[in-house]
């Protein structure tokens, strides 16, 4: 089952796309627990106040684009596949007013504002980063 069905049984909408993103810093956490020096250094910068994000949430975030709203869920790590978890945040397509993906050589800095002046900080794995570049030209027609 695609992660735009098992989005889409949650939200009772048809999804178009789903993206796995994660909060800011998360890819340099990941990397830094990689090497055994990096594990002290990870837990002190895993004690400061994550950056903005959906919901305020820290970790990996699914996010879906259906016909009227943008989504976010936390995710579920799966053994054999990641699904969709608990709703973090749900907004109208039109209260999207800025959606910009930048270039990184394993992540990519994702940064949403919308309407009511609240900007989010994302992260966009570079494996991920296609299908995201696709979910900003349907949600902003560009």
């Amino acid at each position: 089952m695609s992660m735009e069905s098992k989005v889409a049984a949650k939200t009772n909408e048809s999804i178009s796309l789903a993206v796995v993103v994660s909060s800011k810093g998360m890819g340099k956490k990941m990397m830094m627990t990689a090497g055994v020096a990096g594990q002290a250094i990870a837990s002190a910068t895993m004690n400061k106040k994550a950056p903005t994000s959906p919901g305020e949430h820290s970790g990996y975030i699914v996010m879906a684009l259906g016909p009227s709203k943008l989504s976010f869920f936390k995710m579920k790590r799966g053994l054999l596949s990641n699904s969709p978890g608990d709703l973090l945040v749900e907004v109208p397509r039109e209260s999207v007013t800025n959606y910009a993906i930048g270039g990184g050589a394993l992540t990519s800095e994702l940064t949403i504002e919308l309407n009511d002046g609240t900007v989010w900080a994302l992260e966009v794995p570079k494996v991920g980063k296609g299908k995201a570049e696709k979910l900003r030209k349907e949600l902003l027609g560009a």
